[in-house]
């Protein structure tokens, strides 16, 4: 009798111990999906973006699901009217979906109001084009501090912020020069710094390196890749050419609007 009430006491402190390591288990699985989330810069789920042309409905992005994750080099690619240019935007809120979410930073850009949304597009995300955009007008610091004025920032508490980007450009000794003096390359990279001038986790590009010569072209893309790896700077480019594809670490093709 005694080693039958034994063996029951043994069984159940054997099966309390399986309980106990499966919740452990549980538990660390629950710390790595959490540790997984917070790992992403971006995420994008049941993406859909259409437009109306008059009665006809224009599918442009359909059912993108996709994860970014901080400090990746991602490039995009894909033919022309593929949807990637319109996936990048999404990706940092200057079009809305019409249906589905976009979190960067695992907040959902579309449940913001409009004033939140905007404050962490200019402190989160940066934006380089293929059109520089800079005002000619304006010295060359004053282009790249242009976003901390719109931001209501004072100029003098961004000088060391300045110098550094101004360093890591290549443009110490254009910094009272304007755009109109510049090459297309150099008018680039200010572009480059303006996007950085508010040390944003995310730089944006679209097709940064279309109006510039292979040479030059390859010189953009050198900065990129130690902006991405000495800033850490998570960095997402739309892309036709597959050399400067070759400089990210992940490639994303587009087709149809849908990832390939």
């Amino acid at each position: 009798m005694n080693n039958r009430v034994d063996d029951i006491v043994k069984s159940n402190e054997w099966n309390g111990e399986i309980e106990m390591k499966e919740e452990i288990k549980m538990d660390k699985v629950i710390e790595m999906d959490k540790a997984i989330e917070m790992d992403k810069a971006i995420e994008l789920k049941d993406l859909n973006k259409s437009y109306q042309n008059d009665d006809v409905t224009v599918e442009v992005i359909k059912n993108v699901n996709l994860d970014i994750y901080k400090g990746e080099f991602v490039s995009i690619m894909g033919p022309s009217g593929s949807g990637k240019s319109t996936l990048l935007y999404l990706m940092g809120g200057l079009e809305k979906p019409t249906s589905g979410a976009v979190k960067v930073d695992q907040k959902n850009l579309h449940q913001m109001s409009d004033g939140e949304e905007s404050k962490l597009r200019r402190n989160s995300i940066g934006f380089v084009f293929q059109f520089y955009n800079l005002i000619p007008h304006l010295t060359i610091e004053d282009n790249i501090l242009l976003p901390v004025l719109l931001n209501g920032g004072k100029k003098n508490d961004y000088k060391e912020r300045l110098k550094h980007l101004l360093d890591i450009v290549g443009l110490c000794d254009k910094r009272k020069s304007f755009p109109t003096r510049l090459s297309g390359g150099q008018q680039q990279r200010v572009a480059i710094a303006r996007a950085l001038i508010n040390d944003p986790d995310i730089l944006l590009a679209d097709e940064p390196i279309g109006n510039l010569d292979s040479k030059t072209g390859n010189e953009i893309m050198d900065l990129f890749k130690k902006i991405n790896e000495e800033e850490g700077k998570t960095i997402i480019q739309v892309t036709h050419s597959k050399e400067s594809a070759e400089y990210s670490n992940r490639i994303i093709y587009v087709k149809d609007g849908a990832i390939a």
